[in-house]
């Protein structure tokens, strides 16, 4: 399905909450909601980020540490933390050595 890349998901999984710094525990990462193109629908894979669940639902009710922001400042934040975790980003996953073959045989 085009808008999925599930090593990355897996790689966001491993990292901690782009808010708090928590392990996420390996919880589904944040989606943009900025990105999407209507409700229900979700965004590409590449415009995700880790959220641990406490911060992932403070976010889209704008609770807790995130109460006093404003629409706008949630989906500023939001967009500045998706291009640090987008492949290609800050905090992707490395990317294989063109060199390595795989493991070397005797």
């Amino acid at each position: 399905m085009a808008g999925e890349d599930p090593k990355h998901i897996r790689h966001l999984a491993e990292l901690p909450c782009a808010w708090c710094g928590s392990e996420t525990g390996g919880a589904p990462p944040h989606h943009s909601t900025a990105s999407q193109p209507g409700m229900g629908r979700k965004a590409h894979d590449h415009e995700a980020m880790p959220m641990c669940v406490k911060c992932h639902r403070d976010f889209h009710s704008a609770s807790g540490d995130f109460r006093s922001w404003t629409k706008r400042e949630r989906r500023e934040w939001q967009g500045r933390m998706v291009e640090l975790f987008r492949p290609g980003g800050r905090f992707s996953a490395p990317e294989p050595d063109a060199d390595d073959d795989g493991p070397s045989r005797p």
